[in-house]
């Protein structure tokens, strides 16, 4: 429950109104299935994932269009407003040997149109690329399921601390309730001279203890249904009213059927798998690097040297054509690709150590979340009978008060321990629910 309420304090340092204000929209029924939805579809976080995911899959789309044929238009026109000048030996011109004669060659206006094209024919680097941004879209898809279940995981605790705060304010309401009751009676009494001042003090403090505590826990109520608000990426000040009733489950059950842990259900194995074969594509990328590349070639233009302006209705244009090929040989680069290839080892190396790593930290996780709901239903069975226990202990010390054979110190003490064993009842139960969560996203099934 502290982590709850660091989390309501900070939303309400984000900038979240007042709850005091109200809101004029129609308040919507939701049940925790409807809140998952919502959030799947709004939720920012999750929007922006799915965002990158279709920027991913475009990117492999642009990287594909590097095979296809690049085609490119050209049109160029220059004015010279001074021709270049040459220099040309002198004794072309009947000159001395040894000096030259300044010459300017040229017209005025120059204009040239041109259509050029290139085709890959042979390049290992771009096939294996093109692999690679498919594994790159690959792993955006499944950063994209990692945020689905991060949204549901996060949206089913702040529903079950909205259930939790509920049901807490009715509790203290039947218990304002109660002790109301107690305590005009024992005015009464008091008026008849039965009791002393001091028994109404003392059942006049503990209400209003209760009072007090009761408005912390509305506040604490309203913060909630904010957190869980946020968490589905709703409008904060949109009213919403929560259908599910809390309740308990079969812990034990559940605990003894949980099943084997299997790593491929977890999504962050999926993507180490996913990066370990990217590493492998960069080392080939590298490698690949020492075999030649070929890319064929051509050109078609027209060029006009005129110098009146007048370069379409009676110039004369003068086409050029040309067809070739490049072919690129690698023989040495300072060993750079050596270097590269030794990183990418590394670098793999590293990988795999994360895919050790992550299998030892899925089976610790695993372990965490049973040991937490062992303790949990172990403590939630203690706080049940010791719920049942308060309660009946409330009613034996009402009705000896009540007989003059009780004080009213008893009757205090025992409603104090009745809520405070309703307030450990209901963490006990939100643990349990926690540590259920999280044993289903440790065995990932948080999102079947």
């Amino acid at each position: 429950m502290k982590k709850i309420t660091s989390i309501l304090i900070l939303l309400m340092l984000f900038g979240i109104k007042s709850f005091s204000q109200t809101s004029t929209s129609t308040t919507m029924s939701m049940s925790l299935q409807q809140c998952v939805d919502y959030a799947m579809e709004n939720q920012t976080t999750l929007k922006n994932a799915r965002l990158d995911e279709q920027i991913s899959h475009r990117q492999s789309q642009e990287y594909t269009g590097i095979a296809l044929p690049q085609v490119s238009g050209k049109f160029e026109f220059v004015d010279f407003l001074r021709l270049p000048t040459s220099l040309i030996p002198a004794e072309f011109f009947g000159g001395e040997p040894g000096t030259y004669q300044a010459v300017q060659f040229g017209t005025q206006y120059n204009a040239t149109a041109s259509l050029s094209a290139s085709q890959l024919i042979f390049d290992g680097r771009y096939f294996l690329g093109l692999k690679a941004t498919k594994a790159l879209a690959d792993l955006s898809t499944k950063t994209t399921s990692r945020s689905e279940i991060e949204t549901r995981q996060a949206v089913m605790k702040a529903y079950l601390a909205a259930l939790i705060a509920n049901e807490r304010s009715t509790q203290l309401d039947a218990n304002i309730g109660s002790l109301k009751k107690t305590l005009d009676d024992t005015k009464a009494i008091y008026q008849s001279g039965f009791v002393e001042k001091v028994d109404v003090d003392r059942i006049s403090v503990g209400y209003n203890n209760l009072l007090a505590e009761k408005e912390k826990v509305d506040k604490f109520k309203t913060l909630s249904v904010y957190l869980l608000k946020f968490q589905m990426g709703m409008d904060v000040n949109q009213p919403i009213e929560l259908t599910e009733q809390l309740r308990e489950a079969d812990f034990e059950s559940i605990l003894q059927n949980s099943s084997t842990p299997d790593i491929n259900n977890r999504i962050e194995y999926q993507m180490l798998q996913t990066s370990i074969s990217l590493a492998e594509m960069n080392i080939k990328q590298y490698k690949v690097g020492y075999i030649p590349t070929l890319y064929a070639i051509g050109s078609y233009s027209y060029q006009s040297q005129v110098n009146e302006f007048d370069l379409i209705a009676s110039s004369k244009w003068y086409n050029i054509a040309l067809i070739g090929f490049t072919l690129n040989v690698p023989i040495f680069d300072g060993l750079q690709k050596a270097r590269q290839i030794q990183q990418g080892k590394l670098s793999l190396e590293k990988r795999e150590n994360d895919m050790l790593n992550f299998q030892n930290a899925m089976n610790l996780e695993v372990i965490s979340a049973k040991t937490s709901l062992q303790n949990a239903i172990a403590s939630l069975n203690v706080q049940r009978s010791n719920q049942d226990l308060a309660k009946e202990i409330v009613t034996i010390s009402r009705k000896k008060f009540e007989v003059g054979v009780g004080s009213s110190l008893e009757v205090t003490d025992a409603e104090t321990s009745l809520k405070d064993s309703q307030t450990n009842y209901l963490n006990a139960l939100y643990e349990a629910w926690v540590a259920k969560i999280d044993l289903d996203k440790a065995l990932g099934i948080l999102n079947k």
